[in-house]
This record gives C-alpha cells, sequence and structure tokens, in this order.
C-alpha cells in the first residue's frame, strides 16, 4: 500500500505540473517538449531533437540534418561500438559453443578469438542502438508537435525520413566475427535502407496514448492525434508498412468502446481517440479501403453496430477488411450523433464517415 500511495502522489504531482506548464507556456509546440519530460517519454533537450527542430525550422538543410543524426550512429556501427561489440559478441559465442560439437560450434559461431575487455571509458560510450532509440524518438516526439492537418510541415519530416532511408548503408566493421554477425544490429549488414529501429520506436511512441502512456489533456490529446497522422504518412509514402498502428487507433476507439475511469469519463475518452482514428481515414482512405477490398473475409456478417468489435471475431486481428471498413464506416456516424461527445469529436466523426463514402463512390466509378 505504501508503494501505490507514493506512485499516486507522484501521478498527482505530475498532473498538476502540466496543468501549470499549459497555463504558463505560450505555444502547444513547447507544452508538449516538457509534458515529455515530464511523462519521462522523451528527453526534449536531447540533440537529435535539436537537429530535428533545426531543419523543420528551415535552419539546416534536410541533407546538413541527416549528416549530423547519421554520422555518430554510423561510426559506432562501422567501428562495432569502438570495439565494444567484438568481445560481447564473443562472450555470448563462448557460452553457445560449449552446446554443440566443434565443427558445428565453428560454423556457428566461429573460432573462439580474444579481444580485450572494453575499458570503462569504452562503455561509457553510445551505441548503435542506443543512438538508433535517440534518433527514431526524436523523429516521433517533433511528429507529436507537428499539426495533422499541416501538410507542408508534415510532409518535411517524411522527406526527412525519406533521405536518412536513401543514405548509403555504411561498411560493416573490419574483420567482423561470425558471432559479431549474428547480432542483430550487424546482421543483415543494413543500418539505414531498413530503417533499424524505426519499428520499435514507433510502436513505444504509439503506446503514449492520451490515458494510457500519456494523459488526457489537449496538448496531449493534439500530440497523440499528430503522431498517428504522421505514422499514416510515412505508410502512404511506402516508407514502412506499419498498418496495424491503422487498425489499432481505429479498433480502440469505435470496436472496443473505452470506459470511464479516473482520468476521465467515456465521453472524454472517446474524445481523446477519435482524432486519431479520423486521421488514418483522411490520410490513408484510400490505400486503406484498396487494401480492406481484397478482403472480404465477413462480409456477409450481419451486425449491430453498437456490437463491440470482439464479438464479430476480429480481437487480435490486424488485417483490414471490408467487413471492418463498413462497420468503422457506420461507428462513426453514430459517433457524430452522440451529444456527449464534444462538437469537434462530432464533426470529425461525421467527416471521417462522409470521406469513406466519397472513396467508396470514386472507386466504384
Amino acid at each position: 500500500m505504501p508503494v501505490m500511495d507514493a506512485w499516486t502522489r507522484r501521478e498527482q504531482t505530475d498532473e498538476q505540473r502540466i496543468e501549470q506548464v499549459i497555463q504558463d507556456v505560450p505555444t502547444e509546440p513547447e507544452q508538449i517538449d516538457q509534458i515529455a519530460d515530464i511523462r519521462g517519454s522523451f528527453d526534449a533537450h536531447g540533440i537529435g531533437n535539436s537537429i530535428i527542430n533545426a531543419y523543420m525550422n528551415g535552419d539546416i538543410t534536410v541533407d546538413e540534418a541527416v549528416t549530423k543524426l547519421a554520422e555518430p550512429i554510423e561510426h559506432c556501427f562501422t567501428t562495432a561500438n569502438h570495439g565494444r561489440a567484438f568481445y560481447e559478441e564473443e562472450m555470448v559465442a563462448r557460452n553457445q559453443r560449449q552446446c554443440h560439437e566443434p565443427a558445428k560450434a565453428a560454423e556457428l559461431w566461429g573460432v573462439e578469438q580474444d579481444f580485450p575487455e572494453p575499458t570503462e571509458e569504452v562503455r561509457q560510450k553510445d551505441t548503435v542502438e542506443g543512438l538508433l532509440w535517440g534518433l527514431w524518438f526524436a523523429v516521433c516526439h517533433v511528429s507529436r508537435k507537428t499539426p495533422w492537418d499541416d501538410e507542408e510541415n508534415q510532409s518535411k519530416l517524411v522527406h526527412l525520413v525519406r533521405t536518412i532511408k536513401a543514405r548509403p548503408d555504411p561498411p560493416m566493421p573490419e574483420n567482423a566475427t561470425i558471432a559479431l554477425k549474428r547480432n542483430w544490429i550487424w546482421s543483415s549488414g543494413k543500418l539505414w535502407s531498413d530503417l533499424s529501429m524505426l519499428g520499435p520506436a514507433a510502436r513505444e511512441t504509439w503506446n503514449d496514448s492520451p490515458g494510457v502512456g500519456w494523459g488526457m489533456t489537449t496538448p496531449e490529446i493534439h500530440g497523440w492525434t499528430n503522431t498517428n497522422a504522421f505514422f499514416a504518412r510515412i505508410i502512404r509514402a511506402g516508407l514502412v508498412h506499419y498498418w496495424n498502428l491503422g487498425i489499432w487507433a481505429l479498433r480502440d476507439v469505435l470496436e472496443q468502446e473505452p470506459r470511464g475511469d479516473a482520468k476521465g469519463s467515456q465521453a472524454r475518452h472517446i474524445d481523446a481517440g477519435l482524432p486519431a482514428a479520423m486521421v488514418w481515414i483522411r490520410i490513408l482512405g484510400e490505400e486503406a479501403y484498396r487494401y480492406a477490398s481484397q478482403n472480404q473475409r465477413d462480409q456477409d456478417v450481419r451486425y449491430d453496430v453498437n456490437e463491440p468489435g470482439p464479438k464479430l471475431g476480429w480481437e487480435g486481428m490486424e488485417v483490414w477488411t471490408m467487413a471492418r471498413w463498413v462497420f468503422w464506416k457506420e461507428k462513426f456516424r453514430v459517433m457524430a450523433a452522440r451529444e456527449k461527445l464534444s462538437d469537434e469529436s462530432r464533426e470529425m466523426a461525421k467527416g471521417a464517415a462522409e470521406y469513406m463514402e466519397e472513396i467508396e463512390s470514386r472507386a466504384n466509378e
């Protein structure tokens, strides 16, 4: 009980600090920076965030930004984390070789080699994985601060990701051992061409939804919507295939209606989730419709639009189907008529349903 009490007090203090930030800090991007610090989800003062902000503000070009962001990571990649990874992977290999006959052990893990144990100074230096987390968390955080309907700046951030992806992969470490190549960082020999670590960073950022990782204040709801818009845009640009994030955003508010709790009423939770669901339709709707059209699963199932998705057998499904598309469209209409929701949410829901109708009409012309 004392631990829970301490946690509750910490939460209350954080909420008070955030309310004070919203009162005192004039712009929403600055509010989101400070809220991220309080929530402990991102260091808004890190070098990656500063570089990307400079690019977004027009102070440096995209090539300059990518060079500044990429070079420290490439150095760690090519030097195997300043030589540290050679030693660490050899220690892993020595344990694994014991499980095999000598010939098989050499085939799978290479012959035993001696590498100097890293000094404390080397252990304190940056690693590829740590820097990749920092890079992609910075990109995702800047997306939080970029309004979803600011097409110019959202596209500018997408262009940054596109430029990173187009950058040549750095060379592998010289004399890379079999053991080193079994580490996922070096196993593919790729770094930028597969946008290594963007997926995990996007997933962690997506977890910071209102009422879960983040709170229910207006800047946090806006940040959540903005980030979902960015993810939809990098999918539309063909850079990634994170379609599951869109399904989750739509599912969580339309199929599995949130319940009220200590953080807010049911209406407040729906108000927080509807804008994010809407932007997936607005930005990726045409592609999503084509995708869904290829999957006619449950097309003939009759359903009550007020029934939650799990009763339709969609729980855990991460696919777009026509049955789901129709359900979402009708549920947006239901939400548009709910008097307890905010006027903004009702308008967004109405607009999403109408836009889905437009997409269907254009597809059937």
